[in-house]
């Protein structure tokens, strides 16, 4: 089988060779029976290339449309919420108390830095319980509410700090020490009280689809 390109080379070659092959020196010979070798060897040994194309087009992944995109405001309002209760930190418990002078109780210590946040979260800790949406305790952000009681009565609240692992922070004002901050997870006295969770920050159109970045 000829191959295309070489085959009119090969012809010339050839002729020649058989016209003048018997005159030629030894060495030019040896020399020119060599080349042969190596031209018929290459000439055997090339296989043509083949690129392949798939007529199929790469379809992009599709985002879910269940996903949404929550605002900034969102996760500015939670920030704003810690900034402002953590600065209470160690001040004094007062029953009733919705300010820093005269000192909080656990719903004023709520209402309190949530509006210096610029959320509106106002009543009692039975109040609170009602307001926003119930969250899992795996799920809970910074800024979120967490309630306790006995059975099904709440009778105190508290803003959740952090949630990483097995710790669970929340700052609260107590009875016993006023403002301060419990890793719930280990305290057997707040775990054993522990209730339910809500975010009223993601249902608080005063804050969240405002204009604030």
């Amino acid at each position: 089988m000829r191959v295309k390109g070489k085959g009119m080379i090969f012809d010339i070659l050839h002729n020649y060779l058989i016209c003048n092959f018997v005159s030629m020196s030894r060495f030019l010979q040896f020399f020119l029976f060599i080349g042969l070798i190596t031209f018929l060897v290459s000439c055997s040994s090339s296989k043509p290339t083949y690129t392949y194309r798939s007529s199929k087009k790469r379809s992009k992944p599709k985002i879910s449309s269940t996903i949404k995109e929550r605002p900034a405001a969102y996760d500015f309002a939670r920030n704003e919420v810690i900034v402002a209760a953590i600065k209470h930190v160690g001040r004094k418990y007062e029953y009733g108390g919705k300010t820093p002078r005269s000192g909080f109780d656990c719903s004023g210590f709520v209402s309190y830095s949530f509006a210096e946040a610029g959320l509106n979260v106002k009543g009692a800790s039975f109040h609170q319980a009602k307001l926003g949406e119930q969250k899992s305790r795996s799920s809970l952000e910074p800024g979120d509410l967490v309630f306790f009681g006995k059975g099904k009565k709440v009778n105190h609240v508290g803003i959740v700090l952090k949630n990483e692992g097995s710790i669970l922070e929340v700052i609260h004002s107590t009875s016993s020490s006023g403002v301060r901050i419990d890793d719930i997870n280990h305290s057997r006295y707040w775990n054993q009280r522990y209730l339910f969770a809500r975010d009223v920050i993601g249902s608080n159109n005063s804050y969240v689809n405002s204009d604030k970045e």
